[in-house]
């Protein structure tokens, strides 16, 4: 569930969105509880059901994305989908970076293709490659084992769901097993001294218990660095992300301080994507690095959302200053400066 604020002081109203299985916009409730709009979709992303019955409209729709009213198409960050299609309409930027897991799945070789055409189980949730909650949550758990036992950071660079619960599920296991060995570790340790000097203080007793005491004092040992790096990844789950925030995610920190108007923010959020780390992160930076027709209608778009905001009328000076340099970022990546 997502929370959506509109207005300011005393007509502040609250717009709750309450999600399906796969992040799309369902039914959304104002904050007396009353319904105010019902979505539903086919599988491929077509509406099913459309119903408002108050004056709000939420722009983010199938599986989470937003819903371009002037083209009929999807953003999906990397390219546009069209849900009458079933299908994108430019190539998976991904395509070219085939790896194993393509090769051995039919369904994943198809550059235009959405979900691994298996949209009940799987969305797309950067327009680069079908995903499944259960092989999100899956490597976020496994993830964060092997992170324990290297020694480092929580895993790869996976914003979902899925997988940071994963991620936590994995680090609170490795704490557990982690203590229980640093526990056993002590025992046996103990176990070794005492037992070794009650059988035989200088002979075969001494040489076993001392054995035995060295295997406690590894466990020990191990049971207490896991345990520690457990604790300080479960740290670093609670606080968000254990990698360091990419270049997308600071620009994005940077133009969303104090703002308040939702298409502001998302216009903002469009065009620093979290995934976007080269450059500034933007989407002008993504376009001078990787440019192609795909890219030039996804800026096209965002100069065109950043416009319309300016003729609003509803944005403070500082995020129409911020709107104004975005969108001639923008230009100036479309005339190739």
């Amino acid at each position: 569930m997502s929370l959506t604020v509109e207005g300011t002081g005393v007509g502040t109203t609250l717009y709750y969105q309450h999600t399906d299985h796969l992040s799309g916009q369902g039914a959304t409730s104002n904050n007396v509880g009353q319904l105010v709009e019902l979505l539903d979709y086919y599988p491929y992303g077509g509406m099913r059901l459309d119903n408002k019955y108050a004056g709000y409209t939420e722009q983010r729709k199938y599986a989470g994305h937003e819903f371009d009213t002037d083209t009929g198409l999807s953003y999906m960050e990397a390219r546009y989908y069209n849900a009458g299609m079933g299908k994108f309409i430019s190539q998976d930027p991904m395509f070219w970076k085939i790896d194993k897991v393509a090769l051995f799945d039919p369904q994943l070789q198809n550059s235009y293709s959405y979900a691994r055409n298996n949209p009940i189980a799987y969305n797309d949730p950067d327009g680069e490659r079908a995903w499944n909650t259960v092989k999100s949550f899956i490597l976020g758990t496994g993830d964060a084992v092997i992170s324990n036992f290297k020694s480092d950071n929580n895993g790869r660079n996976d914003n979902s769901t899925a997988y940071k619960v994963g991620n936590i599920v994995g680090n609170a296991g490795v704490l557990v097993v982690g203590s229980l060995e640093t526990a056993a570790g002590i025992v046996t340790t103990v176990a070794g001294v005492t037992g070794g000097i009650a059988t035989s203080p200088t002979g075969v007793g001494a040489v076993v218990g001392a054995g035995v005491s060295a295997v406690g004092v590894a466990m020990t040992a191990q049971g207490t660095v896991i345990a520690k790096n457990a604790s300080k990844n479960l740290m670093q789950n609670a606080k968000g992300s254990g990698k360091p925030p990419t270049s997308g995610e600071l620009s994005q920190k940077k133009y969303l301080k104090g703002a308040k108007d939702k298409g502001y923010i998302d216009y903002i959020k469009n065009i620093y994507r979290k995934e976007a780390e080269i450059g500034s992160g933007s989407t002008a930076d993504y376009f001078r690095e990787y440019g192609d027709t795909a890219h030039r209608v996804t800026l096209e778009a965002r100069i065109k959302q950043g416009e319309k905001l300016l003729k609003s009328g509803r944005l403070t000076p500082q995020e129409e200053a911020n709107v104004r340099y975005n969108n001639q970022d923008m230009r100036n990546a479309l005339s190739g400066n």
